[in-house]
């Protein structure tokens, strides 16, 4: 795809994905896999970011899978780093932990980012994303486990 239209093409299907079934999230989130792992070399912060955005809008099931192979496949890109999106980290951070796939990215780093995160992370409306209550125990026992208080 041209370069140009893979950031048009990736919002596109990310802001359409929560006004249809999930039959048809499906479809769209093979594409979004490919666009999103593009998207990388044309810019990794906005990569992150596009994931965020498409994990909250997506089933857990689902955004585990999606999120799993687009970072597998960033890892073997040269110029990956979980430090690649600059301030993006955060947005990074729950694209991991809102699909379940923490284990995936180094504990040193998310250890790192984990504490900004939760300061907003534990504030979402997790009640109008799918799944929403199963990733609010996800979080908050994240939060637990490090004695982070607040939100």
């Amino acid at each position: 795809m041209d370069p140009k239209n893979i950031a048009g093409r990736t919002s596109e299907l990310a802001r359409k994905l929560k006004d249809v079934a999930v039959a048809e999230q499906r479809e769209m989130a093979d594409e979004l896999v490919t666009l999103l792992i593009e998207y990388w070399d044309l810019h990794p912060h906005s990569a992150m970011e596009m994931l965020q955005a498409v994990t909250l809008r997506l089933p857990l099931s689902l955004a585990h899978v999606q999120v799993a192979t687009v970072v597998d496949a960033w890892k073997q890109k040269p110029n990956y780093a979980p430090t690649a999106g600059g301030n993006a980290d955060h947005c990074y951070l729950e694209a991991l932990i809102l699909s379940d796939n923490l284990d995936r990215e180094d504990p040193q780093w998310y250890a790192s980012v984990l504490p900004r995160y939760l300061q907003y992370g534990l504030t979402r409306d997790f009640a109008a994303m799918p799944d929403g209550e199963k990733r609010l125990n996800i979080v908050r026992t994240l939060a637990d486990s490090i004695g982070h208080r607040g939100g």
